[in-house]
């Protein structure tokens, strides 16, 4: 039986935690009637930031009650932002949480559970002139559980289930046990995770995933899919969805203007014919990418196009500064013909430090969840090409046409037209604005 403060603040009070000893905690147990955990100062001394010592009240508190220890996080400092302490917070919580198991029927003993997984990656992350980022968190280089013991997939279907996590949350390994939200899941990632396991051959509804957050509990929702979608590039006329309708009656002559962005950056320089070819097979691959919109009489009428004609603008950038790259990106972004395409341009800035890579889509065609998936087929179709592999993409599940054909009908069905006086009605309801102080919202 032990007691895991001592080692835990032997664990993280290192001469040097995180390069340069850029960070040093100190955590203090401090002997109460409540068993209290408290960091009580924090020590910076990196690079060219004089050496600091700030108050730093951060109290986590081990409380035991009817069996269970409950464990929680105060804090309050202005060395840090805000949000950075309470992912610092969150962090140590979970190790907290990790190592204070009980195992025994004697509920005063906090059992060390086996903490041979649990250490402190020291490394943090420099910026681009080589100054450490101040709100680099650590990483845990082996898994922080859910308090239950690690049980590995017991069949094909948990692996499979298992790999698509691991591959989602960015951590391994995942056990059946493990809690899906508990282990860094948000809504987001659920999309992503029920994506990826389909793309396996797997299906299940997001509803089941929050209602049975773990493989074991979840691997009875999960179906098995037998239809085969079609894997050619698609044409022709494609009904608007509700959201693109809507965006039309809206944005006027602004539509132009709607291109997303994301910018990539690879030290090593990208290969100009890689991204051609990439790109060449992504939008062949992602039919919605090839969209165009035609005026038919004052009507809009979404086009998808073929592979056949030119899919995407490349333009490439030799030798141009900060500046010159920011008027490029504001430009490129900004004019997208709706009619004529393509709705996707390619920012190329070759630069001393290494290239960038900037994506327009217009958002008509994508969305947060939809950029996920395109850049890590990116990211993975530029990869095979510079091992010398084929370019192979998971299969198409439902086209986006048929997808559009789902919504519009299920706009027209009797279940929501039911509901459409109510949600009018919200809409002309008179809703008092948040209270505010000094410009910030005051809550009572």
């Amino acid at each position: 039986m032990y007691y895991p403060y001592n080692f835990l603040a032997s664990l993280i009070k290192k001469a040097n935690n995180s390069r340069e000893g850029f960070l040093n905690v100190r955590f203090v147990y401090e002997k109460t009637d409540e068993r209290v955990l408290t960091i009580d100062n924090l020590e910076i001394a990196a690079y060219d930031y004089k050496i600091k010592l700030s108050d730093f009240d951060f109290v986590i508190e081990i409380l035991e009650e009817n069996g269970l220890f409950h464990i929680g996080m105060t804090y309050k400092t202005s060395l840090f932002k805000e949000e950075t302490i309470e992912k610092w917070g969150q962090y140590y919580k979970s190790i907290l949480e990790f190592i204070t198991h009980n195992d025994n029927n004697d509920n005063s003993i906090l059992k060390l559970k086996d903490f041979a997984g649990i250490e402190l990656d020291e490394t943090d992350k420099p910026i681009s002139d080589g100054q450490p980022d101040r709100d680099a968190l650590p990483v845990l280089t082996d898994r922080v559980g859910t308090g239950l013991s690690y049980e590995a997939p017991r069949n094909e279907i948990e692996e499979v289930l298992a790999k698509v996590w691991e591959k989602t949350l960015d951590s391994n390994p995942i056990g059946i046990n493990d809690d899906f939200f508990q282990m860094g899941g948000d809504s987001i990632k659920a999309i992503q995770l029920i994506s990826r396991a389909r793309a396996k051959g797997y299906s299940f509804d997001v509803d089941h995933l929050y209602k049975n957050p773990t493989i074991k509990q979840l691997v009875k929702f999960v179906e098995q899919q037998h239809t085969k979608h079609g894997q050619e590039p698609l044409a022709g006329e494609v009904k608007l969805t509700p959201i693109q309708r809507l965006y039309f009656e809206q944005k006027g002559k602004d539509q132009y203007h709607w291109g997303q962005a994301k910018m990539l950056y690879k030290a090593e320089g990208f290969k100009v014919n890689i991204i051609k070819e990439v790109f060449n097979k992504l939008l062949a691959h992602h039919d919605a990418l090839r969209m165009v919109y035609k005026n038919d009489n004052g009507n809009v009428v979404q086009i998808n196009r073929g592979i056949e004609q030119s899919l995407y603008d490349l333009n490439v950038y030799e030798n141009v500064s900060d500046q010159e790259v920011t008027a490029k990106c504001m430009e490129l972004q900004s004019h997208i013909d709706l009619e004529e395409g393509p709705l996707v341009k390619l920012g190329l800035f070759k630069m001393n430090a290494g290239d960038k890579l900037l994506i327009v889509i217009h958002g008509l065609v994508i969305d947060e969840v939809s950029w996920g998936i395109v850049l890590e087929d990116f990211a993975n179709a530029y990869m095979q090409m510079e091992k010398g592999l084929n370019i192979v993409f998971a299969e198409k599940t439902i086209s986006f046409k048929e997808w559009s054909d789902k919504l519009n009908e299920y706009e027209n069905s009797y279940s929501v037209k039911r509901q459409a006086e109510y949600w009018k009605s919200l809409y002309d309801t008179d809703i008092k604005k948040l209270p505010r102080e000094r410009g910030k919202l005051a809550w009572n």
